[in-house]
């Protein structure tokens, strides 16, 4: 939380009164929907890839002396976020590693393993087990240290293009349902019933859990039950970790039962998308407004003149909606099927 308090300093969240009253949707839940150490680390590395990459992109531009110039002179930055922490976060991350001064004191990373850095002076971070460190002051980031501020703009629900869930829910509530209804859903959702049992029996909290859309016939959440795996895999736990079988006689023979079931479970969840994706209606209504949104900002941007400040503008959104956008637009990897396993 301090770390999110800190880098808002810099890079505030402007959210619109329509949205929430003008508050986050998640806020109160600590620590739940605030990035871990490792995910504001990762957000930030992307940034200082993007500018890096941008930088090359941006020399037909002159602006500042002797044609040297920060990278917000050169480029016309915007962002947009989704009303949630998470999303705020990770724009948040992304533009201290963007627009931080890359000749500051703060950039030698490799030489100082294991400390994270963050804009605003950050004097303490946790690690992902709770536990934290103090910094000398000499290497956090500081004013001195980031070329400028840029604030994330979460939009007026009337025109924001980033979260059709929860600008039409009950439409969206609709759609989804329709194509839980269909018989092949039910079918193959159903088959995967045994699985669901058999992760229950070393996850029992998501028997029972609340599911969104009325519910399937397997009867768990499938985003939760993959979370399980990724995030224990990201950060280096133990499957078994903080269960009632750490520590049992046989935890290594059912680490790896458990360990067997992640493939299953990854699948089936990217089956289950594929079929919301594969609902044009469905499709439509979460890709367009954003490809639509995107697709003009191009157009625009291309009209520019050679020494106009071109925009760099930062979309920071959900799983959902950056999956419905591969699908709108055909990656690769959804149209051949390897997301499913095959």
């Amino acid at each position: 939380r301090r770390a999110h308090n800190e880098l808002t300093n810099f890079f505030p969240a402007r959210i619109h009164s329509s949205q929430n009253n003008g508050q986050l949707l998640d806020i109160g839940r600590e620590p739940f929907g605030f990035l871990t150490h490792r995910g504001m680390q990762q957000m930030r590395d992307v940034g200082r890839s993007f500018r890096k990459r941008y930088d090359e992109l941006a020399h037909q531009s002159t602006f500042g002396s002797n044609g040297l110039s920060t990278f917000d002179e050169r480029w016309e930055i915007e962002a947009y976020s989704t009303n949630y922490l998470r999303t705020i976060m990770s724009a948040q991350c992304f533009l201290d590693g963007l627009i931080s001064n890359p000749n500051s004191h703060t950039d030698d990373r490799n030489s100082r393993p294991g400390v994270y850095y963050a804009g605003g002076g950050l004097t303490r971070y946790y690690l992902d087990q709770g536990r934290f460190k103090t910094l000398a002051e000499k290497v956090c980031t500081t004013s001195q240290d980031l070329d400028s501020t840029v604030s994330i703009q979460v939009r007026d629900k009337v025109s924001d293009t980033l979260n059709a869930f929860d600008k039409h829910p009950t439409r969206m509530d609709n759609l989804v349902r329709g194509v839980i209804a269909t018989p092949s859903f039910q079918r193959i959702d159903s088959d995967a019933k045994s699985l669901a049992d058999k992760l229950c029996e070393f996850l029992p909290g998501l028997r029972g859990a609340p599911q969104a859309f009325g519910g399937t016939p397997s009867g768990v959440n499938w985003i939760h039950a993959n979370d399980h795996f990724i995030c224990r895999s990201a950060h280096s736990l133990p499957l078994l970790g903080f269960s009632d079988h750490e520590g049992s006689p046989d935890e290594v023979e059912l680490d790896r039962v458990l360990r067997s079931l992640a493939t299953p479970v990854c699948s089936h969840l990217a089956w289950r998308f594929r079929e919301w994706y594969t609902c044009p209606k469905l499709l439509a209504a979460i890709s367009a407004p954003p490809l639509w949104e995107m697709t003009s900002s191009m157009f625009e941007a291309r009209a520019m003149k050679p020494n106009d400040k071109k925009p760099f503008i930062l979309y920071s959104c959900h799983d959902v909606t950056l999956l419905a956008l591969l699908y709108a637009i055909g990656a690769e990897f959804l149209v051949d099927g390897s997301d499913c396993g095959g």
